[in-house]
């Protein structure tokens, strides 16, 4: 599995994440399989989202329980998800790296 730390350091919150698939949904045109490969890697990336956004360097054992019962109760909901996590997230990150960099300037703007 992808190590989580990697994609901390990636993604500065849940809105930044949000605005990247909709740029990669853009780039991603109509292709059936890129858009689902977008889909995915959204699903992924907020799936383990408590993981990734809600855990601090001061966080204590309780926090990460919580964090643990609600990315089990996604993937309860979404039996595939750590298949997305591997797959299709692992695979869609450096087109997203490379949406991040062209479009750095702009996406944060748009939060405003």
């Amino acid at each position: 599995m992808p190590s989580i730390c990697r994609y901390c350091l990636f993604f500065s919150d849940r809105g930044e994440v949000k605005v990247l698939s909709d740029l990669a949904m853009i780039s991603a045109g109509d292709t059936p399989m890129e858009l689902d490969k977008v889909a995915c890697f959204n699903s992924a990336v907020m799936g383990f989202a408590p993981f990734l956004f809600d855990l601090k360097k001061t966080s204590g054992l309780d926090d990460v329980l919580r964090a643990l019962k609600s990315v089990q109760e996604h993937r309860d909901r979404d039996p595939e998800l750590p298949e997305k996590w591997v797959g299709d997230f692992a695979f869609c990150l450096p087109g997203i790296e490379g949406l991040q960099d062209d479009s750095k300037p702009n996406y944060r703007d748009s939060d405003m």
